[in-house]
């Protein structure tokens, strides 16, 4: 709308001057209406970046930080405490020996972990322990454990994400079984790796859930490793179990490995890991 020497009529400045006010206003009230993170993470966040696209790029990352052979435990840890650190192999029993003391030698103190195995017959499966071992001869509780399996040795080595999931039942009432005696155990049995007899270390449950002297061969470690799903850890939904189905709840190990990340390392006297 025009005057009569064409500039712009005084009733349409108005009209503009109340359409800005009213989207300055609109825009105020966004912004109030937003937490004080949502603000700050504006700020600093490329806006021409999707966020999905963040991810993908940090997930990336991570797994060139890793081996070519752990590639399918970054797949099993994404979202864990784990996640996006360098991991490195604190334990493996070909070289260690499969005994209980030369685990926890390893393990006390390196913070969370995940444990893969592989059995006789060719089962691939694995163990997040978000707390860590520290034989404190007792239970830990908590609700970030999980239990993992995947189709087959071949898909793990080329890279796959486990194809089955047992995650801890509700509450996380003794999801790891940190004792001396033994090696990793998540649950009283969903997932139970002896390595042999008792060190001489006055564990009180050097024992549980049965004997594992195995004569003469027990000097070198115990291989046997047992699973029963369904009381601590969720069972499948396809009813199967960690190893194949020939082994059933019990079978042979051939290859035992823990995963840890230097950077959480820690030891008693700085505070046991909770979740």
């Amino acid at each position: 709308m025009r005057g009569a020497r064409g500039g712009v009529s005084s009733d349409a400045m108005r009209i503009a001057r109340i359409a800005r006010v009213g989207a300055t206003n609109r825009v105020v009230r966004a912004r109030a209406g937003r937490s004080l993170f949502d603000r700050l993470l504006d700020a600093v966040t490329p806006k021409d970046v999707p966020s999905d696209a963040r991810a993908d790029e940090t997930y990336e990352t991570w797994r060139a930080m890793c081996s070519k052979e752990t590639l399918a435990c970054v797949e099993a840890l994404r979202g864990t405490t784990l996640a996006g650190r360098a991991l490195e192999v604190t334990f493996d029993a070909a070289a260690s020996g499969y005994a209980a003391r030369a685990f926890h030698e390893a393990c006390d103190g390196a913070g969370p972990c995940f444990v893969v195995g592989k059995t006789r017959r060719g089962a691939r499966f694995g163990g997040f322990n978000p707390v860590g071992f520290y034989s404190v001869e007792d239970y830990r509780e908590t609700s970030d454990a999980f239990l993992c399996a995947w189709e087959d040795d071949a898909a793990y080595r080329r890279g796959e994400p486990p194809s089955r999931v047992s995650n801890v039942l509700a509450g996380g009432k003794a999801a790891i079984f940190d004792f001396g005696a033994q090696g990793p155990c998540f649950g009283v049995d969903a997932l139970r790796v002896p390595l042999g007899c008792a060190p001489p270390n006055g564990s009180s449950y050097a024992g549980v859930g049965g004997t594992f002297d195995l004569g003469v061969e027990n000097a070198a470690g115990s291989r046997v490793v047992k699973s029963r799903l369904g009381t601590y850890y969720e069972g499948f939904d396809d009813g199967e179990g960690l190893f194949t189905k020939k082994e059933g709840a019990e079978a042979e190990l051939v290859e035992l490995l823990v995963l840890s990340a230097p950077s959480l390392r820690r030891s008693a006297d700085d505070g046991l890991y909770v979740s």
